[in-house]
């Protein structure tokens, strides 16, 4: 059996029954150069793994293959990355927001409804991504503060305004949700940004 990390033989330290999904755990903590590294690319005897096969795969012991090649990157390289996407998307949300309110106030309720679920997707998307960023990168949320506050604060303010904006949803009181939107939001949103920046930092 042979196992390459970036095309450079590799000698794993847990035996045959090491599974793939630990191998590539392995690697991805040895920082031999003192650089953290994550694992981006897995092919077995060859053949790229496909993302539907990926969990079986992993699954299964090295000593299932001839040839396993993993390919590494930068963690932070690739955490900067998400994370620029990330806050771009974020400052975008402003525009979507004010979009979504002004389709409560013309009366376009169902507009209104889709765009409102993209904004929830993106709140979404920006969370997972904050948490898998900062677990790249070996920096623990909890001890994260900025502009003041904590990480665990800046999620509790985002998710006061969901609920607020849940129940007056609820309610059908639309003026209530515009206002929200326009408003209400706009200060969790940027204390958000504030938190992806201070992770940024900590990629250069």
């Amino acid at each position: 059996m042979e196992i390459l990390v970036n095309d450079v033989a590799y000698t794993p330290t847990g035996g045959p029954d090491l599974s793939v999904q630990a191998l590539a755990e392995e690697v991805s903590a040895r920082c031999p150069d003192g650089v953290r590294r994550l694992v981006v690319g897995l092919r077995c005897d060859g053949l790229e793994v496909p993302q539907e096969r990926l969990d079986e795969v992993l699954a299964r012991p090295v000593s299932a293959f001839q040839t396993i090649q993993l390919q590494t990157l930068p963690a932070a390289a690739l955490a900067r990355a998400t994370l620029l996407q990330a806050r771009a998307v974020l400052e975008d949300s402003a525009g979507l927001r004010g979009q979504i309110a002004d389709h409560l106030d013309q009366g376009r309720h169902e507009q209104a409804m889709a765009d409102l679920q993209r904004l929830v997707e993106v709140w979404k998307h920006a969370q997972q991504s904050t948490q898998a960023c900062a677990d790249a990168l070996g920096v623990p949320l909890g001890e994260l503060a900025v502009e003041g506050a904590t990480v665990n604060d800046a999620l509790a303010s985002m998710k006061e305004q969901l609920l607020q904006l849940k129940q007056a949803m609820e309610d059908r009181d639309f003026v209530l949700v515009g206002d929200v939107l326009r408003y209400e939001m706009a200060q969790p949103t940027q204390r958000w940004i504030a938190v992806l920046d201070a992770l940024l930092s900590r990629t250069l």
